[in-house]
């Protein structure tokens, strides 16, 4: 038995067009389903209707929302002519992911910000990928679960498109400092701390934090988040729960640019 949703999230198809494939963000579902069977029947026709990948596969994917309006993960499907489909369920927080991983996104928001620029994720995906800056590859069953850096690769790419950025601890002192001057921060997460979830926790996710306010004595009550896997762009989180979910160590270094990036 799957997990019911009254509402399914945004349908993407694999389109191999040119030489940059992407995926195409084609409808917008608000039906109800349960589980993977129904999910299929859910895009079956634009599954059909789809490019197909050199292996002979179309893919779709359903980003899946519950009726809180909380992303609870994604579902990729897929078909070849004459076969049974095949599905894969991705939990939110897990780390196999069909798009660019959030660090990745989070680069290309900064980039865009800060040079006023307009790269799409397939644009950073593909430049990663040709200078060994990310996992995975370009081949459709490859590309989806690919997009995960490191701090160091994050720092690379910035510089690749003119943003310079240190890789810098997460202690609660340098990471606020960097807020309060503007920089652009991304940061890595547990999930079930930040988004206040259990279902969540132990994993790890990264956002961008973009500004703080301050209550009327003075203290920092909250922080604004840019947070890409749940599509939320203005997250306001209380700012004990947000130093609570940071995580540290080598891995999950922040990432800060020379350059701000908001106004202070």
């Amino acid at each position: 038995m799957g997990k019911t949703f009254e509402a399914a999230g945004i349908v993407h198809v694999w389109r191999p067009e040119s030489e940059s494939p992407h995926w195409e963000r084609v409808a917008a579902v608000t039906a109800g389903f349960e589980g993977r069977i129904a999910a299929f029947d859910l895009v079956k026709d634009l599954l059909a209707r789809a490019a197909r990948t050199p292996e002979g596969r179309s893919i779709a994917g359903i980003v899946v929302y519950a009726p809180s309006g909380q992303r609870t993960g994604h579902y990729i499907l897929s078909q070849a002519a004459g076969e049974q489909p095949m599905s894969d369920w991705f939990p939110q927080g897990t780390r196999s992911t069909w798009t660019p991983q959030e660090p990745l996104e989070a680069c290309r928001i900064l980039i865009n910000r800060i040079r006023g620029t307009h790269i799409t994720e397939d644009d950073l995906l593909d430049h990663a990928l040709d200078h060994g800056e990310t996992t995975g590859g370009k081949r459709p069953t490859e590309r989806y679960r690919s997009g995960g850096t490191t701090p160091e690769q994050r720092i690379r790419l910035l510089a690749d498109y003119g943003v310079q950025a240190a890789s810098v601890g997460t202690d609660a002192g340098a990471v606020l400092r960097a807020i309060g001057r503007g920089q652009g921060l991304i940061t890595s997460h547990d999930p079930g701390i930040l988004w206040d979830n259990v279902e969540f926790l132990g994993g790890a996710h990264a956002v961008i934090t973009a500004g703080m306010a301050y209550g009327p004595d003075g203290t920092i009550e909250s922080v604004t988040v840019l947070d890409t896997g749940t599509g939320n762009c203005s997250e306001v989180i209380p700012i004990a729960r947000y130093l609570k979910s940071l995580l540290g160590g080598p891995t999950f270094r922040a990432t800060r640019t020379a350059e701000k990036a908001w106004l202070t």
